[in-house]
Order: structure tokens, then C-alpha cells, then sequence
């Protein structure tokens, strides 16, 4: 079971990049600068910070971050949700599918095939063309909102899980990284372990700061690529 849940979030955050970078036409942006830049962003911004703090992180600001992203995951999980009704529309039972075969064109009844194929054409053309591609802007939105919400959804999660640890080890996570310096001489067992705490301690708080600015980032994405798919669909 535990792997089968590996298997379904690296699939979930496989599909979510993917579908984060496409527009509801299917277009993939697969440009490496617009690819990595609000990692790199984010990832300079967090170690900047992680720098600048010296002591961690205060129970406020765990507690208020905490009740944050509970709440967070309570709405995103209300959208996932509901959404099968508003994107899932089904489709139009009057919508005919016509076919055109230009093999058999009878010259003596050119009148009647004529005026039928105009009539097919312009159900081609204006209706049937409409809804196709009404039908897969649909399609690449509602897989986009579930993969990019879903994958929001596991941050969040485990986002909570690494706020819960200076819960757990208040001490650890007041400690003051000021207050140590590297030594090259007459290192001992009690220094290199000092040393991975400090290294965990760091990386704890980094990773803290950079799923933040992370969920932030794709909660503006969902809740923008909502707004201006609901101005599509009001256009239609």
C-alpha cells in the first residue's frame, strides 16, 4: 500500500507540472526559463531568509501558518469535489455528428447532394467545430484544476507535518545557529553530530520557507486559471 501511494503522488506531481505549464488549448510552454523560475525565485528568496533568521520559528508563527493550510486543504478539497459538476458538462444530446462521403457524388442528382452537403458542412464547420473544441478547452482545464489542486493538497499536508516538528522538538527548533562555528581541528564524534543537527535544523527551516512561498504561488495559479475560465465559459 505504501508503495502504491508513492506510485500515485509521483504521478500526481508528474501530471500537475505538466498540466501547469499548458493553457486550456492543449499548448505546452515547455521553455526551461518559465519552467524553473518560480523555483529558482523561490528557492533564493527561502535561503535568504534562512540566513537572516537566527533562532527559527516562533509558536505563532507556526500555529498561524498551521491553521492556514488546515484551512486550505479543507476548501481545496471542497473544489475537488464540486468541480466534476461544473467542468463535467455533458453534451449536447440535440448535437448531430454528420459525414460526408465525396466517393459517391450521383451527376444526375447533383441538386439533391449539393444541398446536402452544404447543410453538412455549415453543422461541420460552425456547431459541431464549436463544441469540439469547447469540449477539450473543458477537458484541459478540469484536468489541470484536479492535478495542480491535488498536488496543492499534498504540499499543504506535508507542509503541516514539517511545521508539527518544532512542535515536537521545541528545543531543537529555538536553537540560535549563530552560536556555532565550524572547527578543522581535533574534531570529535560529539562535533560532526552537532554538525547534522545543524544541517537538519537548516534544511527543516529552508524546506519550511520554500513549500510556503511554493502553495502560495499555485493557490494564486487555481485561483486565476479559475477566474479566467469562468470568463470563457461565460463567452460562450
Amino acid at each position: 500500500m505504501l508503495l502504491s501511494l508513492i506510485k500515485y503522488i509521483k504521478t500526481l506531481q508528474y501530471n500537475a507540472l505538466y498540466y501547469e505549464s499548458i493553457d486550456i488549448n492543449g499548448k505546452v510552454d515547455d521553455s526551461k526559463f518559465n519552467k524553473y523560475l518560480v523555483r529558482v525565485i523561490v528557492g533564493i528568496i527561502s535561503v535568504s531568509i534562512t540566513v537572516c533568521i537566527d533562532k527559527g520559528f516562533g509558536s505563532d508563527f507556526v500555529s498561524y501558518f498551521s491553521s492556514v493550510l488546515s484551512i486550505l486543504v479543507g476548501l481545496f478539497i471542497t473544489a475537488l469535489v464540486f468541480s466534476f459538476d461544473k467542468f463535467y458538462v455533458p453534451k449536447d444530446k440535440n448535437l448531430k455528428v454528420y459525414k460526408i462521403n465525396f466517393d459517391q457524388f450521383d451527376e444526375d442528382d447533383k441538386e439533391v447532394n449539393l444541398k446536402n452537403y452544404k447543410i453538412a458542412l455549415k453543422d461541420v464547420t460552425e456547431e459541431n467545430a464549436k463544441q469540439v473544441l469547447w469540449d477539450t478547452q473543458s477537458f484541459n482545464y478540469s484536468k489541470q484544476f484536479s492535478y495542480v489542486t491535488g498536488y496543492n493538497i499534498v504540499l499543504s499536508i506535508f507542509l503541516i507535518l514539517l511545521l508539527a516538528l518544532n512542535t515536537l522538538f521545541e528545543d531543537l527548533g529555538n536553537i540560535k545557529l549563530s552560536e556555532y562555528h565550524f572547527v578543522t581541528d581535533n574534531i570529535s564524534v560529539t562535533d560532526v553530530k552537532t554538525c547534522l543537527k545543524l544541517i537538519i535544523i537548516s534544511a527543516q527551516r529552508f524546506f519550511v520557507l520554500y513549500f510556503i512561498g511554493i502553495v502560495m504561488y499555485k493557490t494564486l495559479f487555481i485561483v486565476s486559471s479559475m477566474v479566467q475560465y469562468n470568463v470563457f465559459k461565460m463567452k460562450q
